[in-house]
């Protein structure tokens, strides 16, 4: 993730057992608090395939959750801060 692109903070763990990659965790905007949620899990990756693909669709899996939460974060209504009077 040190090449990617992002607007908003992730917290990851990935992993390796028995032939299965995996990486969860999510994308949080530190100024609303809303976050994304992921976890990819690839197993059965042929030999000829290096595990640098692996990691670069996991990157990218990512930079698109990033891409949605930015979309939402936008989207959101802007807080009204003039002062309300009455009841």
């Amino acid at each position: 993730m040190q090449d990617a692109d992002l607007d908003h903070r992730v917290h990851a763990k990935s992993g390796y057992l028995n032939g299965v990659h995996a990486l969860s965790g999510y994308v949080i905007d530190p100024e609303t608090g809303r976050q994304v949620v992921f976890s990819i899990l690839i197993n059965n990756r042929p030999n000829n395939v290096p595990s640098r693909f692996v990691h670069e669709f996991n990157e990218k899996v990512v930079e698109l959750a990033d891409e949605w939460l930015a979309e939402q974060v936008a989207r959101m209504p802007k807080p009204d801060n003039t002062d309300q009077f009455g009841g």
